[in-house]
């Protein structure tokens, strides 16, 4: 073998070539780059989702919560499972996240890093990039738990309801809650 006399390293930013969003379950964001990137580099506080390649109504900047990779293996495909707080207010937001419309990725160079230490090239406002393949909100939400506080003030109480996911207010309908002092079947 000869010893190169020469070398010079891969300067390369890497690019992204797509995205997909699903916001059903849990939510999950698969990134694609155009070359292997290093996960554990990953900042998901750089990704903001808005609605068109230049904001026009409503855009969401994911928090430095807990968040999760789903593998952890360095690739050029990343799947994130976002915080159940991002995931929530991008829910709560009706101008994102709700069709492949209103679904546009921007984020900063410190998104991650390819192998080499190079900074992948962030996309800015005006060129957010549309979502590829994007997955709705399929999954019904359900009551996690309930809290009844009879001692309020001017004899009246306060019904605290805990739902899976962020629920829109306008839309409980108060005449199908029922209180009981015991399980019985729900069955008529």
């Amino acid at each position: 073998a000869k010893q190169v006399s020469s070398f010079d390293g891969d300067h390369t930013r890497p690019r992204i070539v797509g995205f997909d969003l699903s916001m059903d379950k849990d939510g999950l964001i698969r990134l694609t780059f155009d070359e292997t990137v290093k996960t554990s580099t990953l900042t998901p506080s750089a990704i903001t989702i808005q609605d068109g390649s230049s904001f026009v109504n409503a855009q969401y900047t994911w928090s430095a919560g807990n968040y999760s990779l789903n593998p952890t293996d360095d690739s050029t495909v990343v799947f994130i499972v976002p915080s159940k707080t991002d995931l929530d207010n991008m829910k709560r937001n009706t101008n994102i996240t709700t069709s492949k419309f209103n679904t546009f990725l921007i984020f900063t160079e410190l998104l991650v890093e390819d192998m080499n230490g190079n900074l992948v090239v962030g996309v800015s406002n005006g060129f957010g990039v549309a979502v590829t393949n994007f997955t709705s909100d399929i999954t019904a939400p359900y009551l996690v738990s309930f809290d009844l506080n009879m001692n309020m003030p001017n004899n009246t109480g306060l019904l605290v309801l805990s739902f899976s996911e962020t629920m829109n207010a306008a839309s409980l309908d108060w005449t199908r809650i029922r209180l009981q002092d015991k399980v019985t079947s729900l069955a008529s």
